[in-house]
């Protein structure tokens, strides 16, 4: 798989399976959200670009 691939695939992840309903109506509002969802979604891409 490309670079591309495994991004979209971190991407996917840390955007839609990890991201709660919680985070994704408050991270535009609130900055404690917004630091939350950038550490949730840092993971997966992290990992899957390893």
């Amino acid at each position: 798989m490309s670079l591309f691939d495994w991004l979209l695939v971190g991407h996917l992840a840390g955007d839609f399976l990890l991201q709660t309903d919680g985070m994704a109506g408050h991270k535009a509002r609130e900055w404690r959200w917004m630091f939350t969802h950038v550490g949730v979604y840092m993971v997966p891409v992290t990992l899957a670009t390893l």
